[in-house]
């Protein structure tokens, strides 16, 4: 699937939503700005939750300021390629259990999960339409995530929180999860959301 406009093709990520030079890039595996971008995360994570992030999603979505500079990034992943991590706190695979959300079938090619999101400034009013672009045009249909309460008032004003699949406990993960420091203690639940409707708010501005 065509990703169009939004892959950078050079070192200079490809602009395509700008404001107060500020610009969006799709960053894969090998891109100049992927260590950055992870970088990013990893430090979010750890100052906020007490977590060490130790593996990254295979496409991230970043906004990048006129330094070159990453100020906010997210992880996608289609839920064809593999498991999605937020299932293990799902007790039906995670097609049956948007299914159901839905009242008629989704199927798992049309589902997508983001996470491991990282804001610092005013990045996320771009990197909300930014993803929803990205995932459109890669033809998902639906986004999940597992969201803190904070990130879920983020993801409903830019219309990607429609509802509630699970909440997730730490207990469902390998080994209890291991050390999540206080991620747990900012009640995650497993989101989802229509694509559409997150294009639709980016088109019109809506909680941008």
């Amino acid at each position: 699937m065509s990703e169009e406009t939004l892959v950078a093709a050079s070192t200079k990520p490809h602009v395509v939503y700008s404001s107060k030079r500020l610009e969006t890039a799709v960053i894969k595996v090998g891109h100049p700005l992927r260590r950055h971008a992870e970088a990013l995360i990893e430090q979010v994570y750890a100052a906020s939750f007490r977590v060490e992030i130790t593996s990254h999603y295979p496409v991230l979505v970043g906004v990048v300021d006129e330094d070159g500079a990453v100020v906010a990034a997210a992880g996608c992943r289609r839920s064809s390629e593999q498991p999605l991590y937020l299932e293990h706190y799902l007790d039906d695979p995670v097609e049956t259990a948007l299914s159901v959300a839905e009242g008629f079938d989704v199927r798992r090619t049309q589902i997508a999960e983001i996470g491991n999101l990282a804001t610092v400034g005013v990045g996320s009013s771009l990197l909300f339409p930014a993803l929803a672009r990205y995932l459109q045009n890669e033809g998902a249909t639906h986004a999940v995530a597992t969201a803190t309460r904070r990130l879920r008032r983020a993801f409903a004003a830019f219309g990607f929180c429609a509802g509630e699949l699970a909440i997730a406990r730490q207990a469902r993960l390998p080994s209890a999860g291991g050390d999540w420091g206080s991620y747990f203690e900012h009640e995650p639940v497993v989101v989802w959301g229509r694509v559409s409707a997150a294009r639709s708010r980016a088109e019109f501005g809506v909680g941008v």
